[in-house]
């Protein structure tokens, strides 16, 4: 059963920028920095219920590339981070390996990003909601 391995990641939406208030801007030392906040609509309250519904667990995973690939390497490393943390939470629920899976990822704080040994470092935490589950059974 080799099948090629295939991880894709859209975004549920984008917020509309009459949404977004500025609370507060400045410099600190040279970096430029913006508060935001923005009010949820209805669509998004629904789809964060669906992570207070059930017994999610808060999982962290981490991703990695090759630190020559530039700024893309961080790109990468992000990208594998998110496909690692499905995979954390998978082997946590399913008792074989599954031949798809379609659910959504609600990540807690920023990534981390490191340098060492030659490779870019992400790790994020997150929750995984496993909407679908397709096996080879």
């Amino acid at each position: 059963m080799h099948k090629e391995e295939v991880f894709k990641v859209k975004l549920k939406g984008e917020i509309p920028s009459s949404y977004v208030r500025v609370i507060g801007s400045g410099t600190l030392g040279k970096i430029y920095r913006v508060k935001i906040e923005f009010d949820l609509t209805p669509s998004v309250k629904k789809w964060l219920s669906a992570f207070r519904s059930r017994t999610l667990k808060l999982e962290d995973a981490e991703g990695t590339s090759d630190f020559y690939q530039g700024w893309e390497g961080r790109q990468i490393a992000y990208r594998n981070a998110l496909k690692n943390l499905v995979l954390v939470d998978a082997k946590r629920q399913l008792s074989s390996k599954p031949l798809k899976i379609k659910g959504d990822i609600l990540l807690k704080g920023n990534p981390e990003f490191n340098v060492g040994a030659g490779r870019y470092y992400c790790r994020v935490y997150g929750w995984v909601n496993i909407v679908d589950v397709v096996t080879y059974d």
